[in-house]
Order: C-alpha cells, then sequence, then structure tokens
C-alpha cells in the first residue's frame, strides 16, 4: 500500500448508468458504463461486468486495489442489473414507488420544509443502510477483492472528477443534476489541489428536475430522453417561459423551487397551469429559456462571487450542450470544461478521487490538478477482434491498410461509414472510435440516417472537424477547447460552415463540434476528406441503433451492421460492404 495514497483505486457507481473505473496517482487508467456490456441503455444495478473489465484494461489484479470508492451515501441496492426506463415508469419496486409518493405529496403540501426534507432523506438514508454490506460481499465474494470500501456524496464525486481533470488548480466548480444524497447542486472552490465547498441546494429546488417534468409531459421519458427536448426547443418559441418561470427561479445566489412540488405533484401543478395541448416545440423551447435563465444565472452568480473566471462543470443537467453555450457566453467566465462523462455514469472515477484526494491529505500531500486529454478509457478493439467477430458472422470484410484513405473516399463518395478502433469512449459521446460517419452537405441525411437507425431524433446530426479549421468554421472557440474536444458545448457556426455542411448545422445557426488534434486517426480521415472534396468536416454519429447503448466490442459492431446494414463497416483493419441500401 502506497504511503502517500497514490495506489490502484477502484471506483464504483450503481445506480442508474452504473460502471467502473480505476485510477492510479490521480490518473485514470480505465473507465467504462455497465449498459455497454450488458447491452441495456442506462443500466443500474451493482456493475461487476463493469469492474472485471476496467480491471482487466488497467493490468490490475484484485490484490493491487489499494481502496474501493463507491459514489452516493443514501442510495438503494439494485437487485440485478436492469435498464432504467425513466423516472417515472414504476419500475422501482414497492418500497422506492411509494417513499417517491409520500415525497410528493408532502412537498405539495409542507412546501420547501427543512425539517421535512431532511426528514425525508433521513428516512430514505435509513432504508438503503443494507446496501453497504451488500457491496462488500459481491466486491468480497464475486471479484477477490478484500480492501477497505467508503462511500462518498454523490455531488462531491461529481466535482472532484471536474476539478481534479479539469487542467486548473484555481477554478469555480458547479456541479448540478436531479438529484443525489438529498442535494441538486453544489458550488466549490478548487484551489492548488483543494475543493472547499461553498454552497448546497436541496435535492427539492432541482431545476433539472423541472426540465424532467417537461420531458414527461411532452411524451417522452424523463430522466432519459432530455436531449430529446433540448433539440426540440431550437423549432419552437418560448410561448410558456412565465409559466415555468412561476416553478423554478434563481434568489440570491440559489436555485427555488417555489413552485412548492415535487414528482408527481408537479405534474399535476404543471398540468393545471399549462394550456390543455400546449404546442410541443414551444413548451420545448419555454424549458430551455428557463433552464438557461436559472442555471446559466446560477453559475455567473458564482463566477462573479468567487471573481475566477475558469468554470468546471458536471451533473446530468450540463448534458445540456445549448446551457452550456450560454454559461461560456456568460459575462465573466474565460474557459469552461465540462467532464465528459457528466451525468452519473461519471460518478466512478469520481468516487475515486475524492478517495484518493483524501488519502493525499491524510498523508500530508497535496492531490494533483491534471487535464484530461481524450476519453478513450474502455477496451480495445484491434484487427484480431475484428478479423475474429467478422469470421464467426460470416460477413466477407477486405483488409485496407493505410484504412484512413479508403474511409476517405468512401465519405467522399457519398457512402457511409461505421468506424470501430482502439479503446471505447467514456460518456455518452462517440468521439471517433464507435462513430458513424457520413459527408456534412448532405440536407436530407437527418431524416434518412435517423430512419435507418430507428431513431427519433429533432437535432442535426454532430460535425466533427480539425483543430486547424475549427477558427473559421465557429464564431468563438476561445475558453471552449476543453469542451469541444469532448463534444459538450454548441457553437454559433460561421458563413462558411453553413454553406459547406448545412447537414449538421441545427435551426438556430449553432452545431456541436468535435474537434481533433493532429497525430490522430480522424484527423487524418478529415484531412483526405478535405483534399477530395474541398469539406473541412463529417458528420459523426455514435455507432448504434434506437434506444441501444453506443456499440462496445467487435461482436457488438457486426450486430448492429446487420441490423442496419446500409453503411459500411470499418472495424480494425477490415472494411464490410453495406448488407442493403439507404433508407
Amino acid at each position: 500500500m502506497s504511503e502517500r495514497g497514490d495506489g490502484r483505486i477502484l471506483g464504483i457507481t450503481d445506480g442508474v448508468l452504473a460502471g467502473a473505473a480505476v485510477i492510479e496517482c490521480g490518473r485514470v487508467l480505465a473507465a467504462t458504463s455497465e449498459e455497454r456490456h450488458v447491452r441495456l441503455k442506462m443500466a443500474r444495478g451493482f456493475p461487476s461486468l463493469s469492474v472485471d473489465e476496467v480491471l482487466r484494461v488497467s493490468g490490475t489484479a484484485p490484490r493491487d486495489v489499494e481502496a474501493v470508492a463507491v459514489a452516493g451515501r443514501c442510495e438503494f441496492f439494485a437487485r440485478g442489473v436492469t435498464e432504467w426506463r425513466g423516472w417515472f415508469q414504476r419500475d422501482r419496486g414497492l418500497l422506492r414507488e411509494a417513499l417517491l409518493v409520500a415525497g410528493s405529496e408532502a412537498a405539495s403540501i409542507l412546501g420547501p420544509s427543512r425539517v421535512f426534507q431532511k426528514a425525508y432523506y433521513g428516512l430514505k438514508s435509513v432504508l438503503a443502510l443494507g446496501r453497504r454490506g451488500r457491496i462488500r460481499r459481491i466486491l468480497r465474494e464475486r471479484h477477490g477483492i478484500v480492501s477497505p470500501v467508503t462511500f462518498h456524496d454523490h455531488h462531491h464525486c461529481h466535482a472532484t472528477a471536474a476539478y481534479y481533470l479539469g487542467g486548473a488548480p484555481d477554478a469555480l466548480v458547479v456541479t448540478l443534476d436531479g438529484g443525489g444524497d438529498g442535494a441538486c447542486a453544489q458550488v466549490w472552490r478548487g484551489r492548488d489541489g483543494r475543493l472547499e465547498k461553498r454552497l448546497e441546494v436541496p435535492a427539492y429546488d432541482s431545476v433539472g428536475n423541472y426540465y424532467a417534468y417537461v420531458t414527461h409531459l411532452l411524451g417522452f421519458a424523463a430522466h432519459r430522453h432530455e436531449g430529446k427536448v433540448t433539440g426540440l426547443a431550437a423549432r419552437g418559441r418560448p410561448e410558456y417561459a412565465d409559466v415555468l418561470r412561476a416553478f423554478v427561479a434563481l434568489r440570491d445566489g440559489t436555485i427555488v423551487n417555489t413552485g412548492r412540488a415535487f414528482f408527481g405533484s408537479a405534474l399535476r401543478k404543471l398540468g393545471r397551469r399549462l394550456p390543455l395541448d400546449p404546442d410541443p416545440a414551444d413548451l420545448a423551447a419555454s424549458v430551455q429559456l428557463v433552464l438557461e435563465e436559472v442555471a446559466g444565472g446560477f453559475v455567473a452568480d458564482w463566477v462573479r462571487r468567487e471573481g475566477t473566471p475558469r468554470v468546471r462543470l458536471a451533473g446530468g443537467v450540463f448534458a445540456n450542450v445549448r446551457l452550456n453555450q450560454k454559461i461560456l457566453e456568460r459575462e465573466g467566465v474565460e474557459s469552461l470544461f465540462v467532464f465528459p462523462a457528466m451525468g452519473d455514469d461519471g460518478l466512478s472515477v469520481g468516487a475515486a478521487l475524492a478517495e484518493w484526494s483524501a488519502r493525499r491529505r491524510r498523508a500530508g500531500a497535496e492531490a494533483s490538478v491534471l487535464q484530461m486529454k481524450d476519453a478513450f478509457l474502455g477496451g480495445d478493439v484491434g484487427d484480431r477482434e475484428a478479423e475474429a467477430a467478422l469470421g464467426l458472422s460470416g460477413i466477407e470484410a477486405r483488409r485496407v491498410e493505410p484504412i484512413e484513405d479508403e474511409i476517405a473516399a468512401l465519405l467522399a463518395r457519398g457512402e457511409t461509414v461505421a468506424r470501430v478502433t482502439g479503446r471505447m469512449e467514456y460518456g455518452p459521446r462517440a468521439l471517433g472510435h464507435r462513430s458513424i460517419l457520413h459527408r456534412p452537405d448532405d440536407r436530407s441525411v437527418n431524416d434518412w440516417m435517423n430512419r435507418g437507425l430507428r431513431r427519433t431524433e429533432f437535432m442535426p446530426f454532430a460535425p466533427i472537424v480539425t483543430t486547424e479549421a475549427a477558427p473559421r468554421l465557429f464564431a468563438r472557440t476561445r475558453g471552449a477547447e476543453e469542451c469541444v474536444r469532448f463534444m459538450t458545448i454548441t457553437l454559433g457556426c460561421s458563413a462558411e460552415m453553413k454553406r459547406l455542411a448545412p447537414g449538421v448545422v441545427h435551426v438556430d445557426g449553432t452545431a456541436r463540434p468535435q474537434v481533433v488534434e493532429r497525430g490522430s486517426e480522424m484527423h487524418r480521415i478529415l484531412v483526405a476528406f478535405e483534399a477530395r472534396t474541398g469539406i473541412p468536416a463529417l458528420i459523426n454519429t455514435s455507432f448504434n441503433m434506437h434506444e441501444e447503448p453506443i456499440v462496445d466490442t467487435a461482436e457488438d459492431a457486426v450486430r448492429a451492421h446487420a441490423a442496419g446494414g446500409f453503411f459500411h463497416l470499418a472495424v480494425g483493419n477490415r472494411i464490410a460492404a453495406p448488407l442493403r441500401g439507404k433508407p
């Protein structure tokens, strides 16, 4: 065991978007989400397959694990691993459902009573006590890990991930989500490797939950399909913003649930205040505007209070890329970093970093702040894996080297290519290792490709560009460098971008870009594609069918190819032709 706390630490999150990570000396060696292995979207439950995977990928034996850090102090233990279908889907079990319903009714009567909130989360903590023993037992019996196990606050785990991998020793750190361990937000000041808490906002006051309520009212799954609402918002006008402003507001540097409602009671109150049949796009635009006002104002207020222009963000609310753009545009904000696994999938890394930084302090040493350079932290797919998977499937494929030129040539001819190579991405975005690529000047691509992938998306596909091209394609990249690396922000598009790549420009003139550096495979593909076409961008969308996780292994890629089939499959150094025509 290392004297300075720099040994290998296993991080675990076992709620929605369960997963695991291994870190050493503050560096992330491996991280993955359980959904990628059980093939269930937003899988929740103890992530045994993820634990096995991160130990394997990082070359860590059970005896090498110095400590285990688990995110969440008052969560229930989930029996088995199941798909998360949404907040209002009644598959939680009778006890959890009864607690939510009781909390909903009490919130409508008692409102912001701190006594009520303390009693609610106190009861939840007591009911969840058995989880700790069960996790220790699984680690010992299933994985052979007998190291000490600690449990860490949900939002502190979000904060540690954003701060210690955000590259700025002096920074404002803000977390914001629907709720976790009784809070929906925390504000921290990071200085020289230490985090000092400035504020905690109770989960009762969550602006993220109000976005989820509207998601449900629009017919989508709350706390699952909020991205659809974000895309729909650009097509509407905020006609109902005043109605929503009466429910959640920013006051004196904190967020306040002025609607005095939670869960079911919130749906009922919103339903009474909104028109009987509101325009879906206008309702989406309204909740988006209120989110930008409340959450954006919340961050900006704390930037002014702390006087630091470097902002680091984590929590599911910051999956909203339009909100992130509005935050960067706020006065006083010079640079922004959104942890790429901003949702609860990022808690495994955060828990490990929380334990590491605590151990460093106890050893009398400072924790270092690193800059996350990429999110390729999962398992690897190379030519050997590709050959084996293709051979078992019976799909004919040809070996091509260098494959980048061949991919660029196919794309230039208007073909679609699904690319699978290297280590799996960590977080919700495909960043070139598990991506579907297409040329971006096809204005109809959003319709036919979504149809082929069985998706119902409103936002256009995202562009991928080189660092050299980005400044002329977007109105502003300064301060967003660490966001565009991970596709966590929208930016205004230049006239050149709108002219050359209309297939990736949204109706509001923005796009959600990924910018890649020289030396990467995707950079070489982009350069070769531009040489053939004069277009400095490509479409990059995640390689998965609708409501399925992003593919992980070569076997996953072959199955998705069989299901979709309208694209070339480039896996490892092999390319298989489409199985059917364009949808």
